[in-house]
């Protein structure tokens, strides 16, 4: 059937769309998919097929309600990827007459205005067929970072993209990190990831400097994650937007056993080199033979904690190692952006521990699975394009 597609599609120089649309939640989101049929309304010289793919009902038959909408149940259990799988699965069952498939989702338009505003005609699509490219937001690190041997230092952003459905001939499924999500991350939390969750007030300090212990159990090359803030919301993790202010200074952290030290001195927040920032964060790593006593020393000028942290202050050190399994087949400055990612810059942020363990997982999957995937349209002979130059978020 692919192959028939594709030589209908030899003989017609006319585009034709199959728009993937996966949805969850009708209600918190139920205008999107009628501004996504506005935005593409401009594109009146092309053939538009819509599958609106349920995956919160995946009993949902495949319905036509419309004179080119259908609606069919999806598979939820790796959210909009095993969706759009769903979708790619359809056009095959049904013959649907397509050269072209965009890919979105019902939170598409969440990080902000999407570039199908302005950039939905025809020159568009016609690029992505003639130049073989997948084409979206590309978003990248500006350094190298690696998943199983793949370099997924630049990758489309699959909140809304292009690709020529030829793409997926050469790929057995969209989704790429399923059971094998364990190769990365354990079934469970592991309670040696939190180290420290500490509140200073005015008698832990000594002319301005503090001294935190605790036992520490782990061993071998660790990232330490140091937050301080002024909040004691145990959902709210990192500095707070004053930060600037802060004016705390970890002067030396360490870990000792039997005599035997592993520890670094560090300069504090404010003066912390470029590539030990992470966000509001300062990340330290340090290689640790033997289980022993946890050491983090600080200053604090008194006046700056009297006045601007009114006495107290919280400080919380996770051991960030713990999440991810030895060996992993995942870089480590990659392992450090994800959890910086989902813990500081995403909008649904949040803290990892053993509650939102499964949530962690959840997105991490999400994560490599948009990786893998730009990965493996490269590997195939695809290249990623950027829609424009117009920035939208």
């Amino acid at each position: 059937m692919k192959y028939l597609q594709k030589i209908i599609f030899s003989k017609i120089d006319n585009i034709s769309l199959a728009v993937i649309f996966v949805e969850y939640d009708k209600i918190k989101f139920k205008n999107t998919f009628d501004k996504l049929r506005q935005y593409l309304k401009v594109l009146n010289e092309c053939r538009i097929t819509f599958i609106r793919v349920d995956n919160k009902h995946e009993e949902q038959e495949l319905t036509l309600i419309d004179e080119n909408v259908y609606v069919v149940g999806g598979n939820n259990e790796y959210r909009e990827f095993s969706g759009w799988q769903k979708g790619i699965e359809t056009i095959y069952s049904l013959n649907i007459p397509c050269n072209l498939v965009l890919f979105t989702n019902e939170a598409f338009l969440n990080p902000g205005e999407s570039f199908l505003k302005d950039y939905s005609h025809t020159s568009l699509l016609r690029r992505s067929l003639d130049n073989d490219a997948i084409i979206g937001r590309i978003d990248s690190l500006g350094k190298n970072i690696f998943v199983y041997g793949y370099d997924v230092s630049n990758w489309v952003c699959t909140n809304c993209f292009l690709a020529p459905l030829s793409a997926f001939e050469k790929i057995e499924d969209i989704v790429q990190v399923k059971n094998n999500l364990s190769d990365f991350i354990c079934d469970e939390y592991n309670s040696n990831h939190l180290v420290i969750d500490k509140e200073i007030s005015q008698n832990d300090m000594d002319e301005g400097q503090f001294v935190i212990k605790a036992d520490f159990y782990c061993t071998g090359l660790c990232d330490f994650r140091i937050l301080v803030d002024k909040s004691f919301n145990p959902n709210q993790a990192g500095l707070s937007e004053d930060s600037g202010n802060l004016s705390v200074y970890l002067t030396e952290l360490s870990i000792s056993s039997q005599g035997i030290c592993a520890g670094k001195m560090i300069r504090g927040f404010n003066n912390y080199p470029e590539d030990k920032w992470i966000g509001k964060t300062a990340v330290i790593t340090l290689p640790v033979q033997e289980k022993g006593r946890f050491l983090l020393k600080g200053y604090i000028p008194p006046d700056v904690f009297r006045n601007i942290y009114k006495g107290r202050i919280r400080i919380r050190v996770y051991n960030d190692s713990c999440l991810f399994k030895e060996g992993a087949p995942i870089s480590r400055n990659y392992q450090q952006w994800i959890i910086e990612w989902l813990t500081e810059h995403w909008h649904s942020k949040f803290e990892i521990n053993a509650k939102n363990w499964d949530i962690f997982k959840s997105k991490v999957a999400a994560i490599l699975n948009e990786a893998l995937l730009s990965a493996i349209f490269v590997k195939s002979g695809y290249s990623l394009e950027k829609y424009g130059n117009k920035l939208y978020y």
